[in-house]
């Protein structure tokens, strides 16, 4: 990424000044001419103002009109510098904005790669999962495995959570679960105690060895599942 300046350099045939790409580089970066417009604006305004004092102030001596004449056309100079530094800092951000969103993508990717690989089921069953402790039922399952596992048995059930209780938005369902496990990978034990009962948000600790419980289950079953429809053959 801090090299983003040199790569857009090296394809676009736009021309502005260095100087001012130089100044205002990490600002396009991020938000185009969104602020280039208003310095913008604001030379202009400049500009009229020093030219209208001209016009107003009487017996000017040569020195004085001259500098204000002088400012007058810097700040135009400016203004037309900034606008075409604006035309610039537009397809900067849309190739910095691109640029981000491939990254984003690569380390996403990594994470879900480092979880699930390419075994589509697994990817399935964790969302499954998470999605499920999002519901009533769900977390009261958890909060029963908890119990019986040992965990937070101070904590009444029905107020016991896990971190991973919801999807992150935004792309595939691999993109979004890889989004929730980076949200959550460093999550710890939140343990509060309001006057209606202890709560608590289990963190990944906890989750890992209820998600790996889970995975038992599933596999036990399918095998079960897999004898009886042998056995009927």
């Amino acid at each position: 990424m801090a090299d983003l300046l040199k790569q857009f350099l090296a394809h676009t045939t736009l021309q502005a000044d260095p100087e001012l790409i130089e100044r205002w580089e990490w600002d396009m970066r991020y938000h185009g001419d969104e602020n280039i417009k208003q310095q913008v604006a604001h030379a202009k305004r400049t500009a009229t103002a020093l030219r209208n004092a001209c016009e107003k102030f009487q017996h000017l001596s040569p020195e004085q009109e001259l500098a204000f004449k002088a400012a007058a056309s810097g700040m135009r100079k400016l203004a037309e510098d900034l606008n075409r530094l604006g035309v610039w800092a537009k397809a900067y951000f849309v190739f910095c904005k691109k640029a981000r969103e491939i990254q984003r993508a690569k380390e996403l990717e990594l994470i879900a790669s480092e979880r699930w690989g390419d075994d589509v089921a697994a990817l399935q069953l964790e969302a499954d999962l998470v999605l499920e402790l999002s519901s009533k039922d769900g977390k009261r399952a958890f909060g029963e495995w908890a119990h019986s596992s040992g965990w937070h048995t101070d904590v009444p059930l029905e107020n016991i959570s896990a971190c991973m209780d919801h999807i992150e938005s935004g792309g595939s369902l691999r993109e979004r679960m890889a989004k929730t496990v980076e949200a959550n990978v460093r999550a710890t034990d939140n343990k509060w105690y309001p006057r209606d009962g202890a709560r608590v948000i289990c963190g990944m600790r906890i989750y890992e060895s209820y998600l790996a419980y889970r995975k038992e289950l599933a596999s036990t079953t399918n095998n079960l599942l897999r004898l009886v429809g042998q056995g009927g053959e």
